[in-house]
């Protein structure tokens, strides 16, 4: 009886030492938990099956384990959209947020297009009909630009188009009203009677897609409607700010009224119907010699004006869009008939009805 009370009074969880149980356990899991002994027919002790607080315990390592992966890579991926966005000065939880495509805009504007010492900085960000507004300040001015959300279409420079009768307001505060027949005239090519009653100050780019867009549906119906029955002159007015491409054919521009000013409506017009997409293929000076030395035009003797004048020209294209950022040109096309200021390419009966109103004196 006494053998039977010592066994009864035994403790009941003695820690396990076959060493078999170990070798059978995943070494990355090792059980520590205490086994259980139970009494068998033979009044001996043994080894009983685990009992269920130790696979409580199991599940609740587990789930602990779970809960620290899942915080540690949303900490991860905290901090790699931080970093992203850092350079925006906003923060976005969207891989296409508004200021991450609007900052990718701003690196291909400043690694594709803008001439070296030029830097453009985002200004404000919004959405706008679908698409992504974006303030793009270059220097002292400030551009209005869309992109597609997807951020796979940029539009650098955003047109106004309804046609506005504009005014330029100076330093002294004063408005003045613009007026083409004012518009500077100096060393500048154009087309039609020098004496022409109406006149059209049109400033341009020979890389924008809009211009060529505008040749091709209005300035080539003006020319034949306006310009060879003696009513309107065209004064070509440079605004090259697409890249080293648009320099280039801005030189050209100057070079070839110089040599051939009686061919130079026809180079034109065979410069903007080559054109392709923005300084990603045809336009370099070669391209441009080679199509000049096709019209007949001594495209030796171009390259030559164009290396031995190129500071008086680029100091004329400059001085082009100077003036024509103070009459309130900000971008290609930009046109000036009369006292009327058309921004973008519009429809043939925009222009035309600025054109009757200038010949009539209105």
């Amino acid at each position: 009886m006494q053998e039977n009370n010592d066994q009864n009074n035994m403790p009941k969880n003695l820690p396990m030492q076959d060493d078999s149980i170990m070798k059978d356990n995943d070494p990355l899991m090792r059980d520590y938990s205490p086994q259980m002994t139970e009494k068998k027919a033979n009044g001996s002790t043994g080894p009983s099956k685990p009992m269920m607080p130790k696979m409580k315990m199991n599940f609740k390592m587990n789930g602990n384990l779970i809960i620290i992966l899942i915080a540690l890579v949303a900490v991860v991926v905290t901090g790699v959209l931080i970093f992203m966005n850092s350079g925006s000065g906003t923060l976005s939880f969207l891989p296409n947020s508004s200021s991450k495509v609007a900052q990718q805009a701003i690196d291909y504007l400043n690694s594709n297009i803008l001439q070296q010492g030029q830097t453009a900085t985002l200004g404000t960000v919004s959405q706008e009909s679908g698409v992504i507004k974006i303030q793009v300040k270059i220097g002292t001015d400030t551009y209005d630009s869309y992109v597609t959300k997807d951020g796979k279409l940029f539009f650098p420079q955003a047109y106004n188009l309804t046609p506005t009768t504009a005014s330029n307001t100076g330093g002294s505060g004063q408005t003045a009203q613009v007026d083409s027949s004012k518009v500077s005239k100096e060393g500048n090519p154009y087309v039609g009677d020098v004496s022409a009653p109406a006149v059209i100050a049109y400033w341009f780019d020979y890389q924008c897609p809009f211009c060529k867009q505008n040749d091709q549906d209005v300035m080539q119906k003006i020319y034949i409607n306006y310009v060879s029955t003696g009513k309107v002159k065209i004064v070509f007015k440079q605004y090259a700010f697409l890249g080293s491409d648009s320099t280039a054919a801005a030189l050209a521009e100057r070079a070839v009224w110089e040599l051939a000013p009686n061919k130079f409506w026809t180079w034109h017009e065979a410069m903007l119907a080559k054109q392709d997409a923005e300084n990603s293929g045809w336009g370099n000076k070669s391209d441009i010699l080679a199509l000049t030395q096709s019209l007949g035009i001594d495209s030796n003797k171009v390259d030559q004006l164009m290396t031995s004048n190129a500071s008086k020209y680029q100091a004329e294209i400059d001085a082009d869009k100077s003036e024509g950022t103070s009459l309130g040109i900000n971008g290609t096309p930009g046109s000036i008939i009369g006292t009327k200021l058309i921004s973008g390419a519009q429809p043939y009966n925009t222009f035309q009805s600025a054109i009757e109103s200038a010949l009539a004196g209105s």
